[in-house]
């Protein structure tokens, strides 16, 4: 396989080597070889079987593989290593608990010379459920849940360009980027994205954060809903307590992208937060509270978890500060 690279299909993982395996069957499974393609595997500091079950895909004739091992725990970190690594044109990431369509890197291959006006794209992502999608869960209406909680992201089989709806973005379990994107405005930032016991509040954002980078430096992006993958969804990810769990981290995620919030002179401040955080919480708290439809009751409930972790955010930067401080003291 000595072709040029064309695309560099980037997977990251840690600590899943069953889950990885089957990923692996899949993307293995896919129709046609792919000499002028390479797929990256990011091993984030296994302790388990990873390695071992990828040491089974990389001598095969279907694409070329790369095994690279990131001791530095965190997806963004992962990630990074990977493009440092990539020879692609264009870099295409998935994540490691999907299944994709047979010509999901057939029609990733097209992009290389099609759209070229377009520096991003995120591709359709179906959640397959453990078991039947909640009936509480609407992605339509008045009162809807994001659909990157479990994840989905799909908004039919028209390609256009970004925003859809309420979506203004791709997402990290289906995005492709063209590489070029990453020599000129930089990579994923290492303070977001999902890691271990450094997550506070936060775990969540990296790819939205890259991709609204970019979007702000006059790129655009595309949905390409062709590139199809299938998300398993476990029971637990579709269950109040988790939903309410990722509102909260994504307030904390959101409010460290804007980090220019922080340190403005002109906030009113208590315990080092701005007391317009605390006076969005009367919202969200008097309508689920006093709301009788159940739906809209839980959507406020939603966004009330997420101003919890914006304020949680605000108030764990503010204690940092105070620490360095005394400590330059």
């Amino acid at each position: 396989m000595n072709k040029k690279i064309l695309v560099s299909v980037i997977v990251c993982t840690y600590n899943r080597a069953q889950l990885f395996k089957n990923f692996l069957e899949s993307f293995f499974s896919q129709e046609g070889d792919f000499p002028d393609c390479e797929l990256i595997i990011v091993d984030n500091n296994s302790r388990d079987e990873t390695k071992k079950v990828c040491e089974e895909y990389e001598t095969n004739k279907k694409i070329n593989v790369k095994y690279l091992f990131e001791t530095k725990q965190g997806l963004s970190y992962a990630r990074n290593l990977a493009v440092q690594n990539a020879s692609g044109d264009v870099l295409a990431f998935i994540d490691d608990d999907v299944s994709v369509d047979s010509k999901w890197l057939t029609m990733v291959k097209k992009l290389s010379d099609s759209y070229m006006q377009y520096a991003a794209f995120g591709g359709k992502i179906v959640p397959l459920w453990e078991k039947m999608k909640p009936k509480w869960v609407s992605f339509e209406g008045k009162y809807p849940v994001i659909q990157s909680v479990f994840p989905s992201h799909d908004y039919g089989d028209e390609i256009r360009e970004y925003p859809i709806k309420t979506q203004k973005n791709p997402i990290g379990a289906n995005m492709i980027f063209r590489k070029f994107v990453f020599e000129k405005y930089g990579h994923f930032r290492e303070d977001l994205g999902v890691y271990g016991a450094q997550n506070k509040s936060c775990g969540l954002c990296e790819d939205t954060e890259f991709v609204w980078r970019i979007l702000g430096n006059g790129e655009k992006a595309l949905y390409y809903p062709p590139a199809v993958i299938y998300h398993y969804v476990p029971s637990e990810r579709s269950s109040k307590a988790y939903i309410k769990n990722w509102y909260y981290r994504l307030g904390g995620s959101l409010t460290r992208i804007k980090h220019n919030y922080y340190d403005k002179e002109n906030y009113v401040r208590l315990w080092g937060t701005p007391v317009w955080a605390f006076r969005k919480l009367v919202k969200p708290a008097f309508l689920l509270i006093f709301s009788g439809n159940s739906e809209k009751r839980f959507f406020y409930k939603l966004h009330f978890y997420r101003m919890l972790g914006s304020i949680s955010e605000f108030s764990y930067h503010f204690m940092n500060k105070q620490k360095r401080t005394s400590n330059i003291i």
